[in-house]
């Protein structure tokens, strides 16, 4: 069964129009991450445990990027943020059934990876 996921993600210091998009597969790696514009969101699908979806955000100026990650039916999904090299992790959080919220401050400009793992 997929899970229907919303990830949303906002920068500060970064003022952008609001967008909403859905999730392109496949996304399963940094290569093929979908682009999510600042301060916008995505809908999507994730599978069974071990199904992952990847997301890239290039931000314009320094700051601090917060991604929030909601769950319609509970299942779990771990969140991580990754350096623009696709493979340096700068945050990590789990949802425990529930909506998660990580940030990470102090980032320059750059391209950032965001990577959603369902393990229940």
């Amino acid at each position: 069964m997929k899970t229907k996921i919303l990830l949303s993600l906002f920068c500060s210091l970064l003022f952008w129009a609001n967008s909403y998009g859905t999730e392109n597969e496949p996304n399963d790696t940094k290569g093929t991450a979908n682009v999510l514009a600042l301060n916008s969101s995505n809908t999507g699908s994730i599978g069974a445990a071990a199904d992952e979806d990847w997301w890239s955000v290039a931000t314009s100026s320094d700051g601090k990027l917060d991604v929030t990650v909601t769950v319609s039916n509970g299942q779990y999904i771990r969140c991580f943020i990754y350096d623009k090299d696709g493979t340096t992790q700068l945050n990590y959080g789990e949802t425990p059934g529930g909506p998660l919220t990580i940030g990470t401050d102090g980032l320059a400009t750059g391209t950032y990876y965001i990577r959603l793992i369902s393990y229940y």
